[in-house]
């Protein structure tokens, strides 16, 4: 799983548009109890996305919809 996880992450280093790829992510940190390395994820995406504002907000909504808590 961390090798799944690990290949998603270099994915979205080099093309990081997708909000739902970003989450998945995230969630997966979480779910290992990798919170660092989430709200790092968290830093990365927002900034991926930044020259999307549509994305950037379905991000957004999305870490709310799942009550993700972390870090601005």
């Amino acid at each position: 799983i961390d090798v799944m996880v690990e290949h998603l992450h270099e994915k979205l280093q080099k093309s990081g548009d997708s909000p739902d790829g970003w989450l998945m992510l995230i969630r997966s940190y979480l779910t290992m109890k990798e919170d660092a390395k989430a709200t790092a994820a968290v830093k990365e995406a927002r900034k991926a996305l930044a020259s999307d504002p549509q994305k950037l907000q379905a991000f957004d909504a999305a870490l709310k919809h799942y009550k993700i808590d972390v870090p601005q």
